[in-house]
């Protein structure tokens, strides 16, 4: 009998646990799309929702700090995001064309150099579980999170999981009206600072430790060549690019020579600017620290970038 009502109880239990969790799930779901602010993916569903563009830059914060779409041109967009890299922008693109929103003229995709090296694949995996509320309707988005191991598979059995990294923001930030707007175009600059030269000191030292293992990611070139075949689909032109550095890691010169190949050989242009003598950026008041420009230093490159593209 003892066990009888044990097993009962444990029944019980779990169905209770299965229902809050699938009526919470729903309820987080709602939420979810209704957001249009700038926490929880909801610059995301702005874009889908509200804009339109013919030259759309996708990356991280070397897009979104550096890259002015005023200067590129009226119809330019940044759908750029911090610490998101190239399985997250993969991803991205794979989204707005389940949604039709890609741009209608050209793609370009800021490459961050580092992202090829064999000890970053774990981060730029990890990177996708901000999207992790797509898991169940992109193809893209459910592989990259499968690779980190069978466990997800289960973990995704839960309706709240998809949100359990900013459920609460959901939830309270409406309650508290805290609603932080995206950038119209998408550009956050950095404004120049007293504290710039201290910061660009430090990270002249932070940013040149040497590179632990030699070994290259090369899914990241699978990815460069799945999103020439989106584009290609839709007759949209597509170019890769990465953004200049005060001063560039000398061991990035191999690793950006492989993508340069890479790239010449399945036709797509790859712009590398950190190489490149752009006047005005040899200047250290131009420079955030060492892998960003400030505010005035993005100018002089977004002007530069126009030109090139």
């Amino acid at each position: 009998m003892a066990l009888k009502k044990s097993i009962y109880q444990f029944t019980i239990l779990a169905l209770v646990v299965v229902a809050t969790d699938q009526l919470l799930g729903l309820y987080l779901e709602k939420k979810y799309k209704n957001n249009e602010c700038f926490y929880a993916n909801g610059e995301i569903n702005d874009f889908i929702k509200n804009k339109n563009c013919d030259t759309l830059f996708i990356g991280s914060s070397r897009v979104l700090h550096l890259i002015d779409p005023s200067v590129i041109g009226p119809n330019c967009l940044n759908l750029a995001k911090q610490k998101k890299h190239n399985y997250y922008q993969t991803a991205i693109v794979d989204i707005l064309e389940a949604e039709e929103k890609l741009p209608t003229r050209l793609l370009v995709l800021n490459i961050e150099i580092e992202d090829l090296f064999g000890e970053k694949r774990d981060q730029l995996i990890d990177q996708v579980l901000s999207l992790k509320y797509y898991y169940n309707t992109n193809k893209t988005v459910k592989g990259f999170i499968d690779e980190i191991g069978w466990q997800e598979r289960i973990k995704f059995i839960s309706k709240t999981y998809r949100f359990n990294s900013y459920g609460l923001q959901l939830i309270t930030n409406p309650f508290e009206n805290v609603c932080p707007n995206y950038p119209k175009t998408g550009y956050i600059p950095l404004h120049p600072t007293k504290n710039d030269s201290a910061r660009l000191a430090q990270s002249l030292i932070d940013d040149f430790k040497p590179i632990r293992s030699k070994s290259i990611n090369t899914a990241v070139f699978q990815n460069i060549l799945n999103i020439k075949k989106t584009c290609d689909k839709h007759e949209i032109s597509f170019k890769v690019i990465d953004a200049p550095y005060h001063k560039v890691h000398p061991e990035y010169a191999y690793v950006s020579r492989l993508l340069s190949d890479y790239c010449d050989s399945i036709g797509v242009e790859f712009i590398d600017f950190k190489y490149m003598e752009i006047p005005g950026l040899e200047k250290k008041t131009n420079w955030y620290d060492n892998m960003h420009t400030n505010a005035s230093g993005s100018k002089i490159y977004s002007h530069f970038l126009k030109t090139k593209i």
